[in-house]
């Protein structure tokens, strides 16, 4: 670091703070929006459980005798196609063909095969969702759907149950394009920040480096003009408390003596060439 000057090393500094508080605002968006997306998940597996206690309701009534099978699962799937939650949640049910059973919004899907189906990135979502289930009973698959009145796919985080007794899997889903519009505005808020306060830490550090650099350059040229043994060198910024004042303060006794020692020099010259002369 001492192959550096002092108004370097403090620009060094100046620049990890702000990459620091630069990546403290990055970690701090991203994990904002993990939690976000964690909440949306949350609630999905939520409503999943909701539609489950459906399931489990119509199929007691079959055991039961009150309702033959076909009469439980219409009864059900009815119901579930009849649920909605906040702007555009809904529900489905597919059985592990995968053949859609029941769909609120894409009434067409009903009765067929969706084995095949896929979204613009390729994946079998059908499929996935019956994997999903066969490996773990429940769980989350992310991919592109169109929006109910749109055509253009869009990212959805989906939940997906399994009712063994039935063989059936209900899922319902969450569109994520307005968590990602959300995480693009706050990142503007956060690089505007992170611009602002980059410029005030830039300011404050280009006052401190004056404060500094420059009171300091004064005295290394007052320490050369003595060290020349110029005469009436004027010793500046004396009167400041910090570091260059004490330099100042030691430089003004240097240059005191240093004069003194010239005055002698003079004074010793004068009487020789007076006796001499």
């Amino acid at each position: 670091m001492r192959k550096f000057s002092i108004a370097a090393r403090l620009y060094m500094l100046v620049g990890l703070a702000i990459a620091i508080f630069t990546a403290g605002m990055v970690f701090a968006l991203n994990y904002s929006f993990a939690e976000l997306e964690h909440e949306r998940k949350s609630g999905l597996a939520q409503m999943d459980a909701t539609a489950i206690a459906i399931f489990k309701k119509y199929h007691a009534m079959e055991t039961s005798g009150a309702m033959s099978r076909e009469e439980a699962q219409k009864a059900a799937a009815d119901t579930i196609s009849a649920m909605r939650y906040g702007d555009s949640g809904y529900f489905w049910i597919n059985d592990m063909g995968p053949t859609m059973v029941m769909h609120p919004i894409k009434p067409e899907l009903n009765g067929k095969d969706l084995s095949q189906n896929k979204d613009p990135n390729g994946k079998h979502l059908f499929v996935e969702f019956v994997n999903t289930v066969k490996a773990s009973g429940d769980g989350f698959v992310d991919y592109y759907w169109p929006k109910p009145g749109a055509d253009a796919p869009v990212l959805k985080y989906s939940h997906v149950s399994g009712f063994a007794p039935w063989g059936w899997i209900v899922g319902t889903g969450v569109y994520a394009d307005d968590l990602a519009a959300l995480y693009w505005q706050n990142a503007l808020h956060a690089a505007i920040a992170t611009v602002i306060g980059a410029l005030v830490i830039i300011a404050i550090a280009f006052a401190i480096v004056r404060s500094v650099v420059v009171p300091l350059g004064r005295v290394r040229e007052q320490m050369a003009a003595i060290a020349e043994d110029r005469s009436g060198v004027e010793i500046t910024d004396h009167s400041f408390k910090d570091e260059a004042g004490q330099m100042a303060r030691a430089l003004a006794v240097l240059r005191d003596s240093v004069e003194e020692r010239r005055q002698m020099r003079d004074r010793e010259a004068s009487q020789r060439e007076a006796i001499e002369g």
